[in-house]
């Protein structure tokens, strides 16, 4: 089966290039602006940004400027996922998948993981691959089409009506022989994504399947983060479009330490998460 899966990966294009020469471990500001470069996007951006929405009494007429005031991490994620998107084409196409939901929680999951690192003074050397694979970090649910159309309708259908607590990742297995984390795992090293991004997609749900013996510590509080961004996304109502594993079997406290306990949709993340919102809303507008 899983020889299968790698043939079907590497049909699914590479993103632009710009993205997979990026190092995502790189100040946020020389990302952003190394995804914006694109005349395309730059375009775009400008226009965003001095849209009416944003009301500003000003005109910005400089990229950087543009990216400071919209913000790097929110940036680098919409052009990113433009990209991806661009390339993906009939992957998000089938009955029961809602593309829209799934990047406007992917988008909420990043958001949310920054400020997350933030919280809890997180070195900033972590944030690029940390908010890069949570914005990622369901990928692997495109592949599913993509490997059998019939099956992957089958498998939205029955996790459109699964209960809470169903183990929907052996829901996966149980339909293709593979999960969303491992399908996204392997299509972003497909797309030479850095190595550690592509191991975060493949552990996003620490909660519920607990991390590897001998994990480096990096990689538990990134996998941690992820997994606590997505309960917040809930909580501020941009779930997963379909049912995702449960029930929660790890604390993720022990890894993240104690203050991790009080971090929940305050006043300042649903800030950022609509001003996201208003941003993707106003670039999809100059496709």
């Amino acid at each position: 089966m899983l020889w299968r899966l790698e043939h079907v990966l590497r049909g699914m294009q590479t993103p632009a290039s710009r993205v997979v020469q990026v190092d995502f471990n790189r100040d946020p500001r020389e990302v952003a602006l190394a995804l914006a470069s694109n005349p395309l996007y730059a375009a775009r951006i400008l226009k965003t940004v001095n849209s009416a929405a944003f009301g500003l009494s000003r005109r910005i007429d400089s990229l950087p400027r543009a990216i400071t005031y919209l913000g790097y991490n929110q940036v680098k994620n919409i052009v990113f996922q433009s990209m991806a998107r661009d390339n993906l084409g009939a992957a998000e196409s089938a009955a029961g998948f809602d593309p829209q939901a799934f990047w406007r929680h992917s988008h909420c999951v990043s958001v949310a993981a920054e400020h997350i690192l933030r919280e809890l003074d997180i070195p900033s050397a972590a944030v690029g691959a940390v908010t890069t694979a949570a914005l990622l970090h369901d990928i692997g649910w495109v592949v599913f089409e993509k490997f059998d159309p019939r099956a992957a309708a089958g498998l939205f259908l029955r996790l459109g009506r699964a209960g809470e607590g169903t183990d929907t990742l052996a829901l996966e297995r149980a339909a293709f022989g593979f999960d969303h984390p491992l399908a996204g795992s392997l299509l972003a090293e497909q797309w030479n994504i850095p190595e550690a991004v592509c191991r975060l997609i493949g552990l996003h749900h620490a909660d519920c399947c607990g991390l590897p013996e001998g994990l480096d510590r990096g990689s538990a509080v990134g996998a941690a983060v992820i997994a606590l961004a997505e309960r917040l996304a809930v909580l501020y109502g941009q779930p997963h479009p379909l049912a995702e594993p449960g029930p929660e079997r790890v604390d993720l406290a022990a890894v993240l330490g104690q203050r991790a306990r009080s971090i929940g949709v305050s006043a300042r993340l649903r800030s950022e998460l609509e001003r996201t919102f208003k941003f993707i809303e106003e670039f999809s507008r100059f496709a």
